[in-house]
């Protein structure tokens, strides 16, 4: 049900904040695996600042990629997109997640972006502990920030053993929203009413209406639980996560915008809160 939950009602924060051009320097590295080694050639920098309170807290984000990607792939409290990127083979390499006012200092997040052995599993998440975060340099200076990471794992038989190591330099993006609405001027926005008949059609079972309402990642994602669930089961899950849709409108409490995504933020009367996010396709807004 947890699982169910994280897919249907806290969904990915995409951010489209301002966006730097990719930086012509290439790190020089490569990420070993049980199935091979895969060349570290592209690095992306972004200070992510959570002046919404949506995600962990600040973080700079550094990937070491496998070819060129879209910088706004890392905005937001949560990656999805990046990890539906990772999933599918569309980008290769290692995530770094640090704390911007205690650089050079561990504990350092990390995950592995490559696609994973059945597609039921997560993404090999992985935290560094040892001194200086596994950074045997690290710089940022105005907004360029310029490293070398290196790690290899201690996993015990039946894990895999990984590591890491490369040299970068890049530009930093900040990231932030670009617009704001917070009561009854988020209620009534396109976004949240979106998110409304999306949550109700999911309540109905109306697989073809939620479909409409919903981006053709997101509802395969979706499409996929409902067929692993089954019909019954999948829609008790549903109406006992979601409310009723008469309290629902009231529960929106802000909504963010960042370009062609938003994120609509929900306050249940528990203090449960949900993030849905959307993208603006074909013409109009779709949970994403």
């Amino acid at each position: 049900m947890r699982r169910l939950l994280a897919i249907l009602t806290v969904l990915s924060f995409v951010a489209a904040g301002p966006v730097v051009a990719a930086d012509a320097a290439r790190p020089m590295g490569t990420l070993t695996t049980a199935q091979g080694t895969v060349p570290l050639v592209e690095a992306y920098a972004v200070d992510y600042l959570d002046e919404e309170g949506l995600g962990e807290g600040p973080e700079l984000r550094i990937l070491l990629a496998d070819r060129r990607v879209d910088r706004e792939l890392l905005s937001g409290p949560q990656l999805t997109a990046l990890e539906r990127a990772a999933r599918k083979g569309a980008v290769r390499g290692v995530l770094l997640h640090l704390d911007p006012k205690k650089l050079n200092k561990a504990p350092v997040r990390g995950t592995l972006l490559l696609p994973p052995a059945a597609p039921q599993d997560t993404l090999t998440h992985f935290t560094v502990t040892g001194e200086g975060g596994g950074f045997g340099s690290l710089e940022v200076a105005g907004n360029r920030v310029s490293g070398a990471a290196r790690f290899q794992s201690q996993s015990a038989p039946p894990a895999q053993p990984y590591g890491y190591e490369a040299s970068f330099k890049t530009a930093v993006a900040k990231d932030f929203a670009t617009a704001r609405l917070v009561g009854k001027r988020a209620q009534d926005s396109a976004q949240a009413k979106a998110v409304l008949a999306f949550e109700r059609a999911l309540r109905d079972g109306d697989m073809l209406t939620v479909s409409s309402f919903a981006t053709p990642a997101r509802f395969a994602e979706i499409d996929a639980l409902y067929l692993r669930a089954g019909a019954a089961s999948f829609l008790d899950q549903v109406r006992a996560q979601l409310p009723e849709p008469q309290l629902r409108p009231a529960q929106i409490r802000e909504l963010a915008v960042y370009g062609n995504k938003a994120y609509v933020l929900m306050v249940d009367a528990a203090g449960t809160r949900t993030v849905a996010a959307l993208a603006h396709q074909d013409g109009t807004w779709k949970v994403d």
